[in-house]
Parts: structure tokens; C-alpha cells; sequence
């Protein structure tokens, strides 16, 4: 596989050593050779680390999607070195769901654990380790982290929950600022559809009446089922609504990128 590193074209570059504790990274989707959101996701990064030029790696990133042999339809994986200043991007595999859990919505859980600094995309291994060995004993695509009863996000998605016209989700300081749960915002806002940011305890779950998950490879990923408690989220009017305008917002920026 060919990677960027420092600027320079790498074959066979082992991308394990770029996901190390303390790496700042991005995972970003890439649709017929266009980044998606390519700037939002370049300034994430830059928040976490300010020193970082965000110009050379967007020019790096598109240098390695020239090179690629044929039309892109996969994620690129960025990763920095904090103390040595050393960046490398990668093309990997991303994850896609299938239609059918778009069409009837997926089943997730709950897990108590705690996950310092969501506001950053650092690299953890023993929390990736933790959360890789729940799902898998569990059984599910994806689970919810609790503090205390407290719901903050999934452990690699934003979660929304829907009652009547409006959507509830957990306030920003709690969570990573993914990237497409500001579209998500936006998307709202386009269809009149009120968002309220507020804490959310696994108590009160019962109390809506539809749920979705939101990220790079996901886009909106609604959910049937959290624990026991059962939704309709896919017969919702509203989450219809929603789409219809996420999509909108999507090829808009697709456009815009592959234009510049």
C-alpha cells in the first residue's frame, strides 16, 4: 500500500506504527477521487494541534489520490507525531453498511468507560482495546459510552436522538465535534428542525421516539434498538427530512472540492 510520508511517496509503509498513544489522526471518506469535507476534518486537526500546516497536508493527501491507480471509493487515514512532527497519510479500507441496516436500523448497546479529552482525536490503545473486546463479546456494530448514567457519544460516533420534530443531542463539550454531526446541524436547520444539546441520561431513552449514529463511513445510521428499548426511527418523518437535506450537503461540498 502507498502512503505519504513527510511529503514523500512510501511503499509498504507499516500503518500500525502511526497508530500509536498520544498520535493526533483523521479518517476522512473519499467519493470518486473527491475528500469529503476535506477542510472541516484538516481543521479539526489544526485545533488539536496548532502548530501543524494544514496546507501541506491537504496537498499531500491530494497528491496520493492522483497517484492511486484507478477511481478512489475508500477513507484516508492521517496521522501526526506530536513530538516529532512527522505526518503520514494513508489509504485504507473504510467500513460501509450494508443497505439493509439503512433500511431497518441497527441494534446497539451501553458501556460504562471513561474516555479523557473527547474533544481530540488522539489515540488511545487500551481504550481502543477495551471498546474492541465489548463489541465483540457483545455482539453489536457499535455501543454508547456512559459516565455515571450519563450518555456522551458512541466510541466512534456522534449519537442523536429524535421526539416529535425535534432532535436531542449531548452537549458538545462532552463528545468529539465529529464532522458529521455539524452537518447534521446544518441539515437541521435547512429543514426546520430544532436541535437542543443537552445531557442525556440512559434513563430516560425510553422517552424518544427514534435514534440515530452519525460518521465518516456511516453518514446516518439509524437505530432500532439500544439495550432493550425498541425505536422506529427509519418510519420517522422527520429523520426522512433529515437525509433528504445531509444529502444535499454532501454533494454540495463534493462540488465545491472537486472544483478548487
Amino acid at each position: 500500500m502507498r502512503s505519504i510520508i513527510n511529503g514523500v511517496i512510501i511503499d509498504n509503509e507499516n500503518i500500525d506504527n502511526w497508530k500509536q498513544k498520544g498520535y493526533v489522526y483523521e479518517v476522512l471518506r473519499v467519493i470518486d477521487n473527491t475528500p469529503l469535507f476535506l477542510k472541516e476534518h484538516l481543521l479539526r486537526m489544526k485545533n488539536s494541534i496548532k502548530e501543524i500546516d494544514i496546507k501541506s497536508i491537504e496537498n499531500n493527501l491530494k497528491k496520493l489520490i492522483e497517484i492511486y491507480d484507478g477511481n478512489l471509493n475508500d477513507n484516508i487515514f492521517i496521522s501526526v507525531n506530536i513530538e516529532k512532527n512527522e505526518t503520514g497519510i494513508f489509504i485504507i479500507k473504510g467500513f460501509y453498511p450494508p443497505k439493509e441496516w439503512y433500511e431497518n436500523g441497527i441494534k446497539i448497546n451501553t458501556c460504562q468507560i471513561k474516555r479523557d479529552d473527547p474533544g481530540k482525536k488522539v489515540y488511545d490503545i487500551n481504550y481502543k482495546y477495551t471498546i474492541q473486546e465489548h463489541l465483540k463479546k457483545t455482539n453489536v456494530f457499535e455501543t454508547l459510552i456512559t459516565d455515571n448514567g450519563v450518555l456522551n457519544e458512541g466510541s466512534r460516533s456522534n449519537v442523536f436522538f429524535i421526539k416529535d420534530n425535534e432532535i436531542f443531542t449531548p452537549s458538545v463539550e462532552a463528545v468529539l465535534p465529529g464532522i458529521t454531526r455539524d452537518k447534521v446541524f446544518e441539515a437541521a436547520k435547512a429543514c426546520a428542525i430544532t436541535i437542543v444539546e443537552t445531557s442525556i441520561n440512559t434513563k430516560d431513552l425510553n422517552n424518544f421516539d427514534g435514534a440515530f449514529i452519525t460518521g465518516t463511513s456511516i453518514d446516518l445510521l439509524p437505530i432500532r434498538q439500544i439495550n432493550e428499548i425498541c425505536y422506529k426511527t427509519t418510519e420517522l418523518d422527520s429523520f426522512e427530512k433529515l437525509l433528504v437535506c445531509f444529502e444535499k450537503i454532501k454533494n454540495k461540498d463534493l462540488v465545491i472540492t472537486n472544483n478548487e
